[in-house]
Order: C-alpha cells, then sequence, then structure tokens
C-alpha cells in the first residue's frame, strides 16, 4: 500500500473484484426455459339439467291413435273427430266433461294432433285453465295486455284449454274468454275446453259465459268401467 501511496504522492486504497460463479435464483436451465408452464387442471363442472313441461305443446304421449276405445268414450271420440275432420260442421266450441281418470285431457290432445294431421300449418296451442289465467293476470300486472291478446288471437287457430273449472275464480279473466270465443266463433277457430265440473251449476261463472259454452258440443265421459278395462 506504501508503494503504491510513493507512486502516486497519495494515500491509495486497492480493490479486490472477486468473481462469483454461483447461479442467481432467477436463471433457470434450458430446460426450464423451454418447458411450458402447465395451468392447474381444474375439475370439470357438469350444469345440472332440468325439464320443465313445454308451455303450449301438444303431449306426444296422448293421441288416437294410443287411446283404448270403451263404451264411455266412443260417442265423444266420434264427436270430436267429426268437428276436426268435417269442413261442414263450423261448431267453434267443443266441452269435454267428466271426472278424474276419465281420459278428458288425452282425448284433448288426441284433438289437437288430428288437427295437425290433417292441417301441418294450424297453430295449436295447448294450455290449462290456471296458466291461461295466469297468463292473462300477468299481462295486466305488466301492461302487456295487447301481447296476451297477439298470442292468443291473432297467433293460435286451435286453443285447447284443460281443466277450464279454474276460470270459476277469475272474473276478470272470464270476460277476457268471453270476448275470446266470440273472436274466435266470428274467425272459424276453434276452441276445445276440458272440465271436471258441471259448469252450469257453477254461481261464480257468469250467465253469458255459460251460454258460449252452452253453444258448443257437450260431452260428457265417465271413467271407465271394469268391463271396459
Amino acid at each position: 500500500q506504501d508503494k503504491y501511496a510513493n507512486l502516486y504522492n497519495k494515500p491509495a486504497m486497492i480493490e479486490f473484484i472477486i468473481e462469483s460463479r454461483q447461479q442467481s435464483l432467477l436463471d433457470y436451465s434450458t430446460e426450464l426455459e423451454s418447458a411450458p408452464i402447465e395451468p392447474p387442471v381444474k375439475a370439470a363442472v357438469t350444469a345440472p339439467t332440468f325439464q320443465f313441461k313445454n308451455k303450449y305443446e301438444l303431449s306426444r304421449q296422448y293421441s288416437f291413435d294410443n287411446l283404448i276405445l270403451t263404451l264411455e268414450n266412443n260417442f265423444a271420440v266420434q264427436s270430436l273427430q267429426a268437428i276436426v275432420t268435417d269442413k261442414s260442421i263450423t261448431m267453434p266450441f267443443a266441452l269435454i266433461k267428466g271426472p278424474s281418470g276419465a281420459g278428458k285431457s288425452h282425448l284433448l290432445h288426441a284433438a289437437g294432433w288430428l288437427a295437425l294431421s290433417q292441417y301441418p300449418n294450424l297453430r295449436v296451442k295447448v294450455i290449462s285453465g290456471d296458466e291461461f289465467i295466469n297468463d292473462f293476470q300477468t299481462s295486466i300486472f305488466t301492461k302487456t295486455t295487447g301481447a296476451f291478446r297477439d298470442k292468443y288471437r291473432l297467433k293460435t287457430d286451435f286453443l285447447l284449454i284443460d281443466d277450464i273449472q279454474a276460470i270459476s275464480r277469475a272474473k276478470a279473466t272470464q270476460l277476457e274468454l268471453f270476448n275470446l270465443m266470440n273472436d274466435y266463433s266470428l274467425a272459424g277457430k276453434k276452441i276445445f275446453f276440458t272440465s271436471d265440473s258441471d259448469l252450469m251449476a257453477i254461481d261464480t261463472i257468469e250467465d253469458r259465459l255459460k251460454s258460449r259454452f252452452q253453444s258448443g258440443l257437450q260431452l260428457h265421459i265417465e271413467a271407465p268401467c271394469y268391463d271396459s278395462k
């Protein structure tokens, strides 16, 4: 140190640099650099599936082809088939009455399928009495009665309403149905109903609506007896 101090006439500081041969923790080998980083594998999640009843659609379980003819339903079957297929019969309404288990819904859907087989472009809707009431009341609350009437009057040719006795507890819907039946009659369209009650004996159904039901075909069927099964 004194030697270098005399050479430069001032104090000198000697610095030794030692080369490090340690590899940085941030350095990766060639293999690591070329290897793709795989994302973590997630277990496949299958979304739950639900099957709901298709509103307004006919049930493929109910047709005249798989209907068992009995003494109790034979006249109703022949009458419905005649109304659907015979253009000379202009009767717009038919009411199928009978107890639970008599096969009313089967006849209703079967009439719809028969109509489609005769007229493939026919616009057929099938709905329960409760669903019809809910549709109308919802249209009132949401101020979409125009869309409701468009759906049932302009976009439907053949309307099937199951368990129409439910309308006995819906006064406002009775007026809407009465007007709908008038429109269908004038347009040459048809509405078929089923009921497990005698509509004429229900006090809460308006007389003018009762008269509309009476203007159509009244078909009464009973549950098949033992000999018919």
